[in-house]
């Protein structure tokens, strides 16, 4: 599994359930209604995910990605996905107008310090 006990290199194990026999993800994300154990904030709101960095692959490989300068991107398919989220909880589409859809930075938003070799 892809957990750490100590939280650096992966999830907290006791903040995963298993998604299948290799992968996690995270409590809250698999029951209704969604709310995954490490968001903080209100959606439609101000939100952060409390284990951005050791977070569970697949919030990983969704198509959101945060770059260094605080700016995120996301994926054409992953957009349709936000969408019919963000319609879940009445809240307007994202329109991309470029085949990424770039946002505007999140502020305080510091990039980690590079690892340690």
């Amino acid at each position: 599994m892809e957990c750490d006990p100590e939280g650096l290199t992966g999830p907290l194990p006791q903040r995963t359930v298993p998604r299948d026999h290799h992968q996690v993800c995270m409590k809250g994300t698999k029951s209704y209604p969604v709310r995954c154990i490490e968001l903080s904030g209100e959606v439609g709101g101000s939100i952060s995910c409390n284990a951005y960095l050791v977070r569970a692959s697949p919030c990983r490989n969704f198509g959101v990605q945060m770059q260094e300068d605080g700016s995120w991107t996301i994926s054409n398919t992953d957009l349709i996905y936000c969408n019919e989220a963000r319609a879940h909880f009445s809240l307007p589409p994202l329109i991309p107008e470029q085949p990424l859809l770039v946002l505007e930075p999140t502020p305080g938003f510091e990039p980690p310090a590079p690892k340690a070799a």
